[in-house]
């Protein structure tokens, strides 16, 4: 069986100058980050390659690149992508008979595709049979256990985790399964956007082609950006896929992949961080009726200052508005209690997009904060909107600062008993280093982040230690009672 070439996907595959939402653009540059961390100096083939965006970045990493395409129209406008890549081959052909020879590649592909297949049993042993003894398989797929999932209308079978590693078991002995991009439990906002989504998807609303839906995402989303004619390095950060356990069902993940090894030892390196909804970290056995104190008073605290700075908020909302129309909250990913995921709410005090235009640590002379920024960031204003994480139970408003994702996966095992508490607004730690871009700034260190891993991160972490191995009531009074007094004095 074969695809039905009648099908036409072009309107469905993701093509330079197409609008896309800001996570649309993350999750395509998660895809080809994966794939250039396992390409380089190797013979990578894409099936299924659509408009070959993610080509031209593999080029610049690998021995070899191939891509091919079953839709004409697709493999047009992929030869008009890379016609200037003399080192990038274009194959018409279908992913279920591959016209390559056997053992050739070192590296296979498919990207959100595999559920357009008639037989996808018959594209695994094509690419098993294409890959050299040692090569290796990647499948990057949407999530169907994810709970707003939305199926394409040519789409012919979603895979589970579980369903995606039982594909794969019987050619290749070495699979793993890992999630990414996961979903956010988001608050409010979060919660309304998802129940306008299920209502949408029971009304049939949602558009059918990728022009469509970039429509209604405009609505919702604001602003979009335009999808580049080529992808290029570190233009947008990257976080390692969380390994899942294929035995439960995987909610908490909008993205899977499933790597696939010819040999037992193609995948010797685990990704750091655990899926999200696994305890790792054990629990810290403390007295019950102190954490329970603790939480009472975090929700009373968070809701009376946020009734208290109810007009203050409002005139910095519009202050971070009215200055570039940009997104008024910034909320990145961070690493919580027991190492899960969550968006922590800022108000943003930087250009809009500024992750993809430097690094994770700012100083103070940084050219991409803004000039209200400045003024938040002197008497962290900027830190409010983090209320609604504590009333959520995503943060305590005394804890270890929560860190991004892939400062954490360079810890060393021994800081892993920070993450048996929830982070904080503030700590000890917060105080010491209340004026960390001055720090940095001054160390003379060229590259900010570096300035700060060497400077103040291994303090930081130690002073964080302390704080979840020995934390108490009483304490978390006294670093309340420290941190405005800091505040004040501004």
């Amino acid at each position: 069986m074969t695809l039905k070439q009648t099908k036409k996907y072009q309107k469905l595959t993701e093509t330079p100058g197409d609008k896309a939402s800001s996570e649309q653009l993350e999750r395509l540059y998660h895809r080809y980050g994966l794939a250039g961390r396992r390409a380089a100096g190797r013979r990578v083939l894409e099936v299924a390659c659509g408009s070959g965006m993610g080509l031209a970045y593999l080029a610049g990493l690998a021995q070899e690149v191939a891509g091919c395409d079953i839709d004409t129209a697709n493999l047009a406008r992929a030869r008009q992508t890379c016609q200037s890549l003399d080192q990038v081959r274009l194959d018409w052909g279908d992913a279920q008979d591959l016209p390559y020879l056997d053992a050739y590649f070192d590296l296979v592909l498919l990207y959100e595709a595999i559920y357009y297949l008639p037989d996808p049993a018959r594209f695994v042993a094509e690419a098993h049979r294409v890959l050299k003894p040692d090569g290796e398989l990647i499948i990057c797929t949407v999530n169907p256990q994810w709970p707003t999932f939305h199926p394409s209308p040519l789409s012919t079978h979603y895979y589970s985790a579980g369903a995606l590693a039982e594909l794969l078991r019987p050619l290749f002995p070495t699979v793993r399964v890992l999630g990414a991009f996961p979903v956010d439990s988001g608050g409010a906002m979060g919660k309304v956007l998802d129940v306008v989504k299920r209502c949408a998807m029971a009304l049939h609303l949602i558009p059918a082609t990728l022009e469509g839906r970039s429509r209604l995402k405009r609505i919702f989303f604001g602003k979009l950006k335009e999808l580049p004619q080529h992808l290029e390095p570190g233009a947008a950060p990257w976080q390692a896929p969380f390994p899942l356990d294929l035995a439960a069902p995987q909610t908490g993940f909008k993205i899977l992949y499933a790597m696939a090894g010819k040999k037992d030892e193609a995948h010797q390196g685990q990704p750091p961080l655990p899926p999200i909804g696994s305890e790792i970290i054990a629990r810290r056995t403390g007295n019950n009726s102190e954490e329970r104190l603790k939480r009472c008073l975090d929700m009373a605290l968070a809701g009376v200052s946020l009734l208290v700075f109810a007009p203050l908020l409002v005139i910095v909302s519009l202050s971070v508005y009215s200055q570039d129309f940009g997104p008024v909250l910034y909320r990145p990913h961070r690493v919580g209690k027991n190492k899960r995921l969550f968006r922590i709410n800022k108000f943003r005090t930087m250009i809009p997009n500024a992750d993809t235009s430097g690094g994770p640590t700012t100083s103070r002379t940084d050219k991409r904060i803004t000039s209200v920024g400045r003024v938040l960031r002197k008497y962290k204003i900027d830190e409010l909107p983090q209320l609604l994480n504590v009333l959520l139970g995503e943060m305590s408003l005394v804890g270890p600062r929560p860190e991004i994702p892939s400062e954490v996966e360079s810890y060393d095992q021994k800081w892993d008993h920070i993450f048996s508490v929830r982070p904080g607004m503030t700590d000890k730690s917060s105080i010491v280093f209340r004026n960390e871009d001055e720090i940095v700034a001054a160390s003379g260190i060229q590259d900010a982040h570096e300035a700060y891993r060497l400077i103040i991160q291994p303090r930081k972490l130690q002073m964080q230690l302390e704080y979840a191995q020995n934390h108490s009531f009483k304490k978390d009074v006294k670093i309340i009672r420290d941190t405005l007094s800091v505040v004040i004095k501004l």
